[in-house]
């Protein structure tokens, strides 16, 4: 296994991203003496276990920022706004995990499985996208580059684990596992235990859809640079700790055989087909849970004739921290380096 040249600076170390991405880098190889864990001023100095190697925490500062360094940044978008641009302008390559970016002209918004070509020119900011988007699209692009020009509408119910909330959100499970009630005005405006409810971020009254909808409909347009796909998403909240299930239907234009629906998800080096008692069962967030894969199965396809549309549904889990953010950021690390891709 080749692991990535260089120094690497992680903001955010103890955060759940962070904390999966320090990990990702030890798993790939990379000297723990290379990487800087950087958290908030009140862990500064502390020493934490981290990836299986123990790291001391050090502040967020400009001499931190050597030239070609990279940068991940796993924190609020607030300290992305403020750090990235001094990091790029000290010569790192920054690869920002948040929503700073992601809607800049000029930065890349990359999954590197599908729009991975946005890396070869170098540039020293790339976005990360929202993890519902990272899954979905995983997922479902590889059936869209294949039938190419007839993908007509995506049509998603996702059903969003609490950690996707950070810490917070896994605290608020615990508690309430435990017996505690609901804290009024916390990280979730529901009960989050034994409970099913609207993603937490703000509704907006002309559109109807969450900030979290919104972002699933800007970013897949903006990756795919396509706008004329219609996207209609519904972000649920689920009791569980980590990955996010995604039920998918998609519409395509004229007769897509089920055959190569099926040849095309097995195909796809990032997805593994889970589709029945030959693959062990269905996807399910316990399986999905620590993977570098997004699980993908209930495949249907469904023909209608009189429209001469085809339907193909699915259902795709991902774990949202590990395959959604932190090993994305570092499969961006790995194709800017040029290090082949595990």
């Amino acid at each position: 296994m080749s692991s990535i040249r260089g120094s690497f600076v992680v903001i955010g170390a103890t955060g759940l991203v962070g904390r999966e991405l320090i990990s990702i880098l030890m798993e790939q190889g990379v000297d723990p003496s290379a990487i800087s864990a950087v958290a908030s001023d009140a862990s500064v100095g502390k020493v934490v276990e981290l990836g299986g190697c123990a790291f001391v925490l050090q502040p967020v500062r400009e001499k931190l920022f050597q030239k070609d360094a990279i940068v991940f940044l796993c924190a609020s978008a607030e300290l992305s706004l403020q750090w990235a641009p001094r990091a790029v302008a000290a010569g790192c390559t920054v690869i920002d995990c948040s929503s700073a970016f992601r809607q800049t002209d000029g930065v890349p918004l990359a999954i590197p499985c599908v729009n991975g070509e946005l890396l070869d020119s170098q540039p020293s900011l790339i976005a990360g996208p929202n993890c519902t988007t990272i899954v979905l699209l995983t997922a479902i692009s590889p059936l869209r580059k294949a039938f190419a020009g007839r993908l007509r509408s995506v049509t998603v119910a996702t059903y969003q684990a609490l950690s996707g909330a950070g810490r917070d959100g896994l605290d608020a499970l615990a508690a309430e596992n435990a017996g505690n009630a609901p804290v009024p005005g916390g990280v979730f405006p529901e009960p989050c235990a034994g409970n099913v409810f609207c993603h937490e971020s703000v509704v907006d009254p002309a559109s109807g859809c969450s900030v979290e909808e919104e972002k699933v409909i800007t970013e897949t347009h903006r990756i795919w640079q396509d706008d004329a796909v219609q996207i209609a998403p519904t972000c649920m909240r689920v009791p569980v700790e980590r990955v996010h299930t995604e039920a998918i239907a998609l519409e395509f234009a004229g007769d897509v055989s089920e055959a190569d629906v099926f040849r095309v998800l097995r195909a796809s080096p990032e997805v593994v087909l889970v589709n029945g008692p030959d693959d062990g069962g269905y996807p399910t967030a316990l399986k999905a849970s620590g993977g570098d894969h997004v699980l993908v199965g209930h495949v249907r396809v469904q023909h209608f004739a009189g429209d001469n549309v085809t339907r193909v549904s699915l259902v795709a889990c991902g774990d949202q921290l590990r395959t959604g953010a932190a090993l994305n950021a570092v499969r961006i690390a790995q194709r800017l380096r040029q290090v082949p891709v595990t």
